[in-house]
């Protein structure tokens, strides 16, 4: 199953203060952006292994076991999951230094929610913020299609790591425990490969 749980580089950026919130947690985030779902799906695989059984040690000489089946990812599949996981690692590190340069070209410019990162990320480095934690691990994921031939889309159910930040006001820090929750992200294919276009918690969304 894919993991995601290799800790960002910390890199504190310098600029104009701002008023960030610092409890901040991306399950509250995707579920407050209230930005457009995904696009009509139908599922693939998932990308869990299939339970599999080990056949007889003696079976019958008249039937045969049939061999286990396991979904093997598509090229495609594998382009579109780097993607998301550059994304989050990128996210986590802008979230932890408030550098978001590293996050926006991996999105479209009309993906909502991501602008909304990228804004959050970048009034976190207005305020000085220095972060730990936060990195996250995807205990399951599922790839779905759209009916648009340049779209593809993720199921993801993820944990987000425990995270601590401070900012400019040495009085001033956050604690937040570890956070679960899931999310649909679609790409879309662009001419210098594939980009994050939406994500979304809500399933409706998810099949406009």
């Amino acid at each position: 199953m894919p993991l995601h749980d290799q800790p960002s580089r910390r890199t504190p950026r310098r600029t104009t203060p701002s008023r960030a919130p610092l409890g901040i947690s991306l399950a509250l985030l995707v579920t407050a952006c209230g930005a457009p779902g995904p696009s009509p799906m139908t599922t693939f695989p998932p990308t869990t292994p299939p339970t599999t059984t080990t056949p007889s040690a003696s079976p019958s000489p008249t039937t045969t076991e049939p061999e286990p089946t396991t979904a093997t990812p598509t090229s495609r599949a594998d382009a579109t999951w780097e993607v998301v996981e550059k994304f989050f690692d990128a996210y986590t590190y802008g979230m932890q230094t408030g550098d978001s340069s590293r996050l926006v070209p991996l999105a479209t410019e009309d993906c909502a929610t991501c602008a909304n990162f990228v804004r959050i990320i970048d009034e976190l480095g207005a305020r000085d913020v220095a972060g730990t934690g936060g990195e996250f691990l995807f205990p399951y994921s599922e790839g779905l299609t759209s009916p648009h031939a340049d779209r593809d889309i993720w199921y993801i159910e993820f944990i987000e790591g425990a995270i601590n930040r401070t900012v400019d006001d040495p009085h001033e820090s956050f604690q937040q425990d570890e956070s679960h929750g899931h999310m649909y992200v679609e790409l879309t294919e662009h001419a210098d490969g594939w980009r994050i276009s939406s994500i979304s918690a809500d399933a409706h969304k998810a099949a406009e």
